[in-house]
């Protein structure tokens, strides 16, 4: 398999930077390390429910650590994400599906229902983001004195 943007992780990890801050979200805060195991795992099961080089995965994921995550293991596997915006409209979430020929989607779960009713007759299987939190949340900033 050929180079790929997942590989900046494995670089990271082999030059010892393991321990660094790769992905701070508002639900968890990744090390290098920590990353490059979940992009693994997201790999791993993508290629599982059988998801080939070269076929479009469609991502529905907000601004969480399970987007970079997802991104980086369909791109391990040498799928094509396809990220969407959650926010968009329901006509473009039947466009992408239909422009992107994507046959698997993986969302937040609160989108699942508004999914489902958008795109029914369409065949896409939905995988759900896990939404349980991979490390304690950063810290909250505070804001700056006025």
């Amino acid at each position: 398999m050929g180079v790929n943007a997942s590989d900046i992780v494995e670089r990271q990890v082999a030059a010892g930077g393991g321990a660094k801050t790769a992905v701070v979200a508002e639900d968890a805060t990744l090390t290098y390390d920590e990353l490059r195991r979940q992009i693994n795992r997201a790999g791993g099961a993508l290629r599982e429910l059988g998801v080939r080089r070269e076929q479009r995965v469609l991502l529905v994921l907000d601004d969480t650590a399970a987007f970079p995550i997802v991104f980086l293991g369909a791109m391990r596997i040498g799928a094509v994400p396809v990220p969407v915006s959650p926010r968009d409209k329901d006509d473009n979430f039947r466009h992408f599906v239909e422009d992107s020929y994507a046959e698997l989607g993986v969302a937040d779960a609160p989108l699942l229902e508004r999914l489902a009713g958008v795109l029914g007759g369409h065949d896409v299987r939905w995988l759900v983001a896990a939404t349980k939190r991979l490390s304690p949340p950063a810290p909250a900033r505070k804001p700056a004195p006025a």
